[in-house]
């Protein structure tokens, strides 16, 4: 899906469009096979990469439940922290975005 999970091809454009925005850590592109695509400066390269394997095993859990309630596959995940939000949504085919 992603060739070089290491060139932060749209990072300017997460920037751009997350990095002001009050309250929000970090946007992060993954790939549904849990590969980084993009990141905000706000994180670095390895936490970016951590954030995708979490992506990975949220998203395999929630194609497992789609499947067993024949949802259709999975469009948005949201989880709710005592201190912290974090949204991930489609933001194209087969890519996913984390806020």
């Amino acid at each position: 899906m992603f060739a070089d999970t290491h060139s932060n091809t749209l990072g300017w454009l997460l920037e751009e469009q997350l990095g002001t925005l009050a309250g929000v850590r970090c946007g992060v592109l993954i790939s549904t096979d849990g590969l980084l695509h993009s990141r905000t400066s706000s994180i670095d390269q390895n936490q970016g990469e951590r954030y995708a394997a979490i992506f990975a095993g949220l998203h395999g859990a929630a194609r497992t439940f789609s499947q067993e309630f024949d949802g259709g596959g999975m469009r948005q995940l949201l989880l709710e922290l005592p201190e912290s939000v974090c949204l991930i949504t489609q933001a194209g085919k087969n890519v996913f975005l984390l806020v």
